[in-house]
């Protein structure tokens, strides 16, 4: 186990592309540094609202962004959304500011 000083930070950042993509990847580590006292963030760099076939894109976008939320308040992190559109996220200045 790696021993910190108690003036360092313990800040955690899952950036992922959708909303449930950090649940499915490394939920359980988040699960366990929040646990272990650290402040813990998900991004997703869109709402998901291309993610049904059968709903449009700003309901499942909303849909996706409270499971999102709800997902990340059971652990203690929280949630944050930089709102590209999904299968859309490009590379420029804009987005990487964002992202930042």
């Amino acid at each position: 186990m790696i021993r910190m000083a108690s003036s360092d930070r313990r800040v955690c950042l899952a950036l992922m592309a959708h909303p449930d993509d950090a649940e499915i990847l490394c939920g359980g580590t988040l699960i366990r540094l929040a646990k272990l006292q650290w402040q813990v963030h998900i991004a997703t760099l869109t709402a998901g609202d291309c993610g049904s076939s059968t709903l449009p894109a700003h309901q499942i976008a909303r849909i996706r962004q409270r499971e999102a939320r709800a997902a990340a308040r059971i652990i203690g992190a929280r949630y944050h959304c930089l709102r590209e559109k999904d299968a859309l996220v490009i590379l420029d200045r804009s987005t990487i500011r964002k992202t930042i």
